[in-house]
């Protein structure tokens, strides 16, 4: 199961170019995608987005010498590897990935969100018409430095993947992390309504937005100062700890003011 389904969340289904994904992280970064968590990580985002129906990762999986090991590692992830074999050199990656994307818009029409990662500008007409013309969310998640810039034009949004604690929230000031993570508190309740302490850290740091310490201290800090407040709800007849902003605090205004 890749994740707990519920008739009022929405359907997700994410589509992996894993050669995209492998070989940009270990050219900028020189890790591999398990080194650096990457799978876990876009689950982990693309289930904060809703009820995930479709996880495939594409890729010439046993021709390459590199992505042979790959495929039992992303099945115990309960990834599908979807192999595409080269035919005189030639690759067919993207032909094959793009039919399964179309595909999916065609069967199963409630999947209303498309999480492709990728950094290849060939999907961009197809990502473009999903969102723009079919009116369903996509979006693009791809290394830093290697996303084209036709992926921004075409998709809802775009998020830059960088290894835990390289990417840029890892190289904020104090200040400016606070303002960024005020941001994706005010995103989480207005999404959620209720948001807590470990998952609205667990969900920034799988965004790629800061390292896990830094978030935690931060959120700590914030706490502290008064700008976030703690409080109890009760769910399923047992109580809750919630985290919620105070929007009448300084900090909390300056931040979702710019």
């Amino acid at each position: 199961m890749l994740n707990a389904p519920n008739e009022h969340r929405d359907r997700v289904a994410v589509f992996v170019d894993y050669e995209s994904l492998y070989y940009g992280l270990l050219n900028e970064h020189g890790v591999r995608p398990f080194e650096a968590d990457a799978v876990d990580r876009i689950r982990q985002f693309a289930a904060d987005l809703g009820y995930i129906v479709k996880f495939d990762a594409f890729a010439d999986f046993e021709g390459n010498e590199d992505l042979k090991t790959e495929m039992s590692r992303l099945r115990s992830k309960g990834v599908s590897p979807q192999h595409v074999m080269k035919i005189k050199e030639k690759s067919y990656t993207d032909f094959v990935m793009l039919d399964s994307i179309y595909r999916t818009t065609l069967e199963d029409p409630n999947v209303n969100i498309f999480v492709v990662v990728t950094g290849d500008g060939h999907f961009a007409p197809c990502l473009g018409y999903i969102h723009n013309r079919l009116g369903r969310e996509v979006v693009v998640v791809g290394v830093r430095g290697t996303i084209s810039s036709q992926l921004y034009d075409a998709a809802s949004r775009v998020v830059e993947l960088d290894p835990p604690g390289t990417g840029p929230g890892a190289r904020l000031t104090a200040g400016e992390l606070e303002k960024s993570l005020i941001r994706f508190l005010d995103e989480g309740e207005k999404r959620y309504g209720h948001i807590s302490f470990g998952k609205s850290v667990d969900a920034f740091v799988n965004r790629g937005l800061g390292n896990r310490k830094a978030a935690v201290q931060c959120l700590s800090r914030l706490i502290e100062q008064g700008a976030v407040e703690q409080y109890e709800c009760e769910f399923d007849g047992l109580p809750r700890k919630l985290i919620r902003l105070n929007r009448a605090h300084q900090l909390v205004m300056e931040a979702l003011a710019g």
